[in-house]
């Protein structure tokens, strides 16, 4: 507490030293610099951003002792979200509980066309225990903050697809559009969709057509 006191004071002092110190020289070069009021209220909403994320922490450190004391999901359960067959596609490989000597669940599927030019890659892990718990928490603050990064192949970015906060990208390869949304489902499982050969906007349908409900 007395060292978020002290970077609350820091930017009040900073904004109302910096604004009021040079107010002589900012007024002879035309007053183009802001005002007291101005830098006041910058600190302002520093200290807002400061409070905000204080509550996320907290909110966060609080989520992941529940996530410490449950049990991991059944390879069952797994098996009832990963079809047979998943937007036309078929399934051609099913791997679950491939990590539970670590005490982490997991099951991962993936599914082609039959000319094999299109697949799709589900794969998803449980946050439940100390290790599943840690992963969660490194995906959470990665989504923290909106950020986006534009190549010449392509993008990833932070957005919002129905209500759902996600990692996404879309990357060209050879004239081949390649894409993959990650997100956290229930706030307990870390999700991923590939898709090779679809564009994000094919990819988003697809994510807004799986059925994650039996992960509880």
């Amino acid at each position: 507490m007395k060292i978020k006191n002290i970077m609350l004071a820091s930017l009040i002092g900073a904004g109302l030293t910096y604004s009021c110190g040079g107010n002589s020289a900012k007024q002879e070069e035309g007053n183009k610099e802001k005002g007291v009021l101005e830098q006041v209220s910058e600190s302002a909403e520093a200290i807002k951003g400061l409070s905000k994320l204080e509550e996320y922490t907290k909110e966060l450190e609080s989520r992941m002792n529940e996530l410490k004391a449950m049990s991991p999901i059944s390879n069952d359960v797994f098996k009832k979200v990963l079809p047979d067959t998943f937007q036309g596609l078929k399934r051609t490989s099913l791997q679950v509980g491939e990590m539970s000597a670590l005490n982490l669940a997991s099951g991962k599927a993936e599914y082609k066309n039959e000319d094999q030019s299109k697949s799709m890659v589900i794969d998803i892990m449980d946050g439940a225990g100390e290790g599943g718990s840690s992963i969660v928490s490194l995906m959470f603050m990665g989504m923290m903050t909106d950020k986006e990064e534009i190549t010449d192949t392509g993008f990833e970015k932070t957005m919002d697809i129905n209500g759902t906060k996600t990692m996404v990208k879309e990357h060209s390869d050879q004239g081949v559009k390649n894409s993959e949304i990650q997100w956290i489902y229930n706030k307990r499982f870390v999700a991923k969709l590939e898709g090779r050969g679809y564009s994000l906007d094919e990819l988003t349908a697809a994510f807004k057509a799986l059925d994650l409900t039996a992960l509880k």
